[in-house]
Order: structure tokens, then sequence, then C-alpha cells
């Protein structure tokens, strides 16, 4: 395979998404996810003093 083809091909296989969530608010990727798919996600919080951040995540059925 050419360097053209491997770039063509890993474009066609990858996509993100990246949100903005506030304090103390939720975001629900429901409508944006498709049936059948594999998600997997990294996140990051930023630091602030005396803060304290949890991450929860659940499908449409609250299984974690």
């Amino acid at each position: 395979l050419s360097l053209l083809g491997v770039i063509l091909m890993a474009l066609e296989c990858t996509s993100a998404l990246r949100f903005y969530v506030p304090s103390n608010g939720k975001k629900c990727l429901k409508e944006e996810i498709h049936k059948n798919v594999v998600v997997t996600g990294e996140y990051e919080l930023s630091e602030g003093n005396g803060y304290t951040s949890s991450v929860h995540v659940s499908d449409t059925r609250g299984h974690t």
C-alpha cells in the first residue's frame, strides 16, 4: 500500500466529537451516536482550586 492509501483508509475509519460541559452540567450523546457503534473516549478535566470533579458514563438504560 502506498502512503496515500494508508492515509485515505485512516481518514475513512476515524472521527471525533468534542464538546464542553459547564459546571454542574450534563451532556447526552444519544442522538449523536448510531446503533451498533462502539464508542470509546478520553476526557480531560480542568483543575480548579478546591473544586471536586467527577465523570459518570452510562447508556440509555442506566448501565455504567
